[in-house]
């Protein structure tokens, strides 16, 4: 939920049609109960992985990143995104640049899909189960 805009935030899983390593983030209006037709900002693979060692088995295959949650830092303004596939949170500033791509530790985040922060920026990531039930963690980030 994007209080500041009136709107909610919707990241794409899969891929964009017609994009190729591209991930749209669209916005659903709460005041026109309209989606947006154009996406409000996009997730460039090739910048987001710039650096990052491609681990595919595929050649030439480039690196995914599959959104699960999204949601807005209440007194920063970032946006935070979490990837359930291969645990990640990417943060973003407001206007989509990336800030910082955090690989999380599976063995705590066995399939992060849902994130939220408390009205003071205490954030919580919930995960699935799989051999063991499911949860939400109050989570601190490590700045190093």
């Amino acid at each position: 939920y994007d209080k500041k805009n009136n709107r909610l935030l919707i990241a794409l899983k899969d891929g964009e049609p017609g994009k190729t390593g591209r991930k749209g983030i669209y916005s659903f209006d709460l005041a026109t109960k309209k989606m947006s037709a154009t996406p409000v900002m996009e997730l460039d693979m090739a910048t987001l992985f710039a650096g990052a060692k491609v681990t595919s088995k595929k050649k030439n295959e480039a690196p995914e990143f599959m959104p699960s949650a999204i949601s807005i830092h209440p007194v920063s303004g970032d946006i935070y995104i979490t990837e359930g596939r291969k645990p990640r949170l990417l943060i973003l500033d407001q206007s989509g640049a990336v800030k910082k791509l955090y690989q999380l530790e599976k063995s705590s985040f066995n399939q992060p899909e849902g994130i939220t922060f408390s009205p003071t920026g205490d954030m919580y990531i919930s995960n699935e189960g799989s051999k063991q039930p499911g949860n939400i963690l109050h989570v601190t980030l490590n700045e190093k």
